[in-house]
């Protein structure tokens, strides 16, 4: 915003319609029952009132509409602005989407996997682990995009398996010591790389690029200073996702999903809010048609 404000331009932005981050407070009607004019607002409706209100302060101000008008976001915004291209393609000359999550209801909910296979196994490996393995996949796939530089472009012939890496000594910087990769961490990253699947290996949602960190779904604490011992700490989106969203329920632990539970709550999630959150409609020619652009952008390792 500081830039458009100093070059002269109207500026405002939108909290998407609830104003905590505490997620309970805004989804929650009560115990049971989604706050859906809330969820709506979240999903598209308080971006087209947001814009509405902008354009009438605006013409106010200055005695005369707005010549152009752009919006731009990224990630949930960038999801918000792709579904105001959709839903009212006339509001904005331009939309800017960044790292939109498109498929909202089927993004959210496979972002717990991660997590939840640590739990199924009961163990946590180190995040020295995930990131040596996630190093190791650079190393093994760099030169299939035509180019050593450290990025790996070329994602669909990688065929790096972790597991060949089981038992390499890796030095850990939280730890200050020599460890060894686990069988475990190479089952969390293959799980992350290999997306979210029923308990019966039915797919159900696409995983990670190889070269995307594993530390935000995979994240782990352990007790340097005393038992050694890991634990996991789940991603905050994906356990208030299951736990709010899915079953509304405030005393809802989210650890004890288990795997048959979860190709249910997969189930749940699409039933529920493709509808109100998803933006997987490609056709957007209402933009063109009223002389407007979309520039969408993604990081692949994101």
């Amino acid at each position: 915003m500081v830039g458009g404000m100093a070059q002269g331009y109207a500026v405002a932005s939108s909290d998407g319609g609830h104003k905590t981050t505490v997620t309970e407070d805004w989804v929650l009607k009560r115990h049971g029952n989604i706050n859906w004019p809330n969820v709506l607002n979240f999903g598209s409706v308080s971006l087209y009132d947001f814009t509405i209100i902008c354009k009438q302060v605006t013409t106010a101000y200055y005695g005369k509409p707005p010549e152009y008008s752009y919006f731009t976001g990224y990630s949930t915004g960038g999801r918000q602005a792709l579904a105001l291209a959709q839903r009212w393609p006339g509001l904005y000359d331009g939309i800017l989407s960044g790292a939109p999550g498109i498929n909202y209801a089927e993004l959210a909910t496979w972002i717990s996997y991660p997590q939840l296979i640590m739990n199924w196994l009961g163990e946590y490996p180190q995040l020295c682990e995930t990131a040596a393995i996630t190093q190791a996949a650079i190393e093994a796939c760099d030169h299939l995009d035509g180019a050593v530089d450290g990025i790996r472009s070329n994602s669909k012939d990688c065929g790096f398996d972790p597991r060949k890496v089981v038992n390499t000594t890796v030095f850990c910087e939280e730890s200050g010591i020599d460890t060894q990769i686990s069988t475990s961490a190479a089952k969390v990253a293959l799980a992350a790389w290999t997306g979210a699947r029923s308990i019966n290996g039915t797919f159900l949602w696409h995983g990670l690029a190889k070269d995307a960190p594993l530390s935000g779904l995979a994240n782990t604490t352990c007790d340097y200073q005393g038992s050694g011992e890991c634990s996991g700490v789940p991603y905050a989106i994906a356990k208030d996702w299951i736990q709010y969203f899915i079953y509304k329920d405030r005393s809802f632990d989210f650890n004890n999903v288990t795997h048959e539970q979860y190709g249910k709550i997969f189930h749940m999630a699409l039933q529920q809010y493709t509808s109100p959150l998803g933006t997987s409609d490609p056709d957007v020619r209402g933009v063109k048609e009223n002389g407007g652009k979309i520039l969408m952008w993604h990081g692949v390792a994101d």
